[in-house]
């Protein structure tokens, strides 16, 4: 690397500059000529500060309340939600549209508590366990669905007793 030294003669009542060029060895300065960092400019500006919100958002946020119908600790929409059709747990077995299970389709009762599903000949239901009334309704006038076992009589019951449901 080159160092350039400048040297000044003092020549009479004048002075001379003269530029030598010395390529003798390393620098000195180990390899910086001017001893740090420029200066800026003075035309710079200095970069802009980050931006700063607002309102920073508390550490403890919780989640926008539910606008719609709260299933448990689902938010659904009951007018088109098939597993929540019209109400929670209300399962449509097709399309839930206005809050109506489609008519189109087979509108299976909600299983509720119950051991099966209400559609199904198996053992007997509790009363109740279907949480909107179908097995109230039923056992109130078929005992043996819920005394012995929910059979193909229980089965076909679920059309005349339950308003708006219907097995397959």
């Amino acid at each position: 690397m080159k160092r350039l030294v400048l040297l000044a003669f003092v020549v009479g009542c004048g002075g001379a500059l003269a530029k030598i060029d010395d390529d003798a060895g390393p620098p000195i300065d180990g390899g910086v000529k001017d001893g740090g960092p420029k200066p800026p400019p003075p035309d710079a500006k200095p970069p802009p500060p980050p931006p700063i919100d607002a309102e920073p958002p508390p550490i403890d946020a919780q989640p926008p309340p539910c606008q719609l119908t709260l299933c448990g600790s689902d938010c659904v929409d009951t007018t088109s939600d098939p597993n929540n059709c019209g109400t929670c747990f209300n399962v449509c077995s097709g399309a839930c549209v206005n809050s109506m299970c489609d008519t189109t389709t087979t509108n299976v009762p909600p299983q509720g508590t119950c051991a099966h599903s209400l559609c199904d000949d198996s053992t007997l239901l509790a009363s109740g366990c279907d949480g909107v009334g179908c097995t109230n309704t039923i056992c109130a006038n078929d005992s043996y669905c819920c005394d012995t076992a929910w059979d193909s009589i229980c089965v076909s019951e679920v059309a005349d007793y339950c308003s708006g449901y219907a097995c397959p």
